[in-house]
């Protein structure tokens, strides 16, 4: 079985379709702790490589183990021992959330750039200096990831993490000979309750990111399930990543937004970001909901 999750896990990161297999006849919660532990092991990667180098690869490819970590243990969630489980979640959460510390300021920086490749004379002064304040800003940032993964908290935090996971009490024992036909059942009828969403152009930021998070558990679930029992589900996944991707810009452009509104005086730079930033917004939400219909 384990041999069968590393090797679903790598077809899928190289984009080829997993190969049908009689579902697994084992202890369903054995199957889901295999695929956790499998996860765990490429959080753990991700983890040294953030402390070696702080690169924001290696940040987003922890945030992103996280987040299917997080993701499926609440999907399975009452399949998991109560207090384990809330430790556990909180502990990833933090580690979350130091990650963010550097995410943050790179992605402000990269869609700063990205948004300002032309500017007039008028702004070009105040958008150097607006540059060299984000570029100072990431440069503090990882400073401070830095001395936090080479801490004492952060190696027993992400210990912590490893061993509950690779612990048998994290989750109850179940019946054997069970083959997670109910997982395939909520991914099917997640994809068909996000088919039926309309987002217009005056879709608020709340709703959006609970739309995001909504897309986020459906399709880890579906990975997990193209993991553990390789059921062929690319379309869907592939519509749902791409969902996800838009809603991130989304959200990115929102943020970056708000920061400007506070931190940029120049008033012809800020009347130069808006509405290219807006107009950036009602692109995405456009191919949104066309990409929501094809999951029908």
């Amino acid at each position: 079985m384990q041999s069968a999750i590393k090797s679903a896990e790598s077809n899928r990161k190289r984009g080829r379709k997993p190969k049908q297999s009689t579902p697994s006849q084992g202890s369903a919660n054995t199957i889901r702790l295999q695929w956790l532990q499998c996860e765990t092991r490429a959080l753990m990667t991700a983890l040294s490589r953030v402390k070696e180098s702080q690169s924001d690869t290696a940040v987003h490819h922890g945030r992103v183990s996280i987040r299917r970590l997080r993701s499926l243990l609440k999907h399975w969630r009452i399949e998991c021992q109560p207090v384990r489980y809330k430790k556990l979640m909180f502990y990833l959460q933090d580690i979350s959330r130091t990650l963010a510390i550097s995410r943050d300021a790179y992605i402000r920086l990269h869609l700063f750039t990205v948004l300002l490749e032309a500017t007039n004379s008028e702004t070009q002064n105040a958008s150097s200096r607006i540059h060299s304040k984000l570029r100072n800003d990431l440069a503090n940032s990882k400073g401070l990831l830095r001395q936090i993964t080479h801490s004492g908290h952060w190696d027993w935090v992400c210990q912590y993490v490893e061993t509950a996971i690779k612990k048998n009490g994290l989750m109850k024992l179940t019946p054997q000979n069970y083959d997670l036909n109910d997982e395939l059942k909520a991914f099917k009828h997640g994809t068909l309750k996000l088919s039926k969403m309309k987002l217009n152009k005056y879709a608020t930021n709340q709703a959006l990111h609970k739309v995001r998070i909504k897309i986020k558990h459906v399709r880890y679930l579906g990975q997990a399930l193209q993991d553990i029992m390789s059921f062929d589900l690319s379309t869907e996944i592939n519509i749902l990543k791409q969902l996800q991707s838009l809603l991130g810009e989304l959200h990115d452009g929102s943020q970056l937004s708000n920061w400007c509104s506070h931190h940029i005086a120049n008033n012809a730079l800020n009347q130069l970001l808006h509405p290219r930033i807006s107009a950036r917004n009602v692109m995405t939400k456009d191919r949104l909901q066309a990409l929501l219909e094809q999951l029908a």
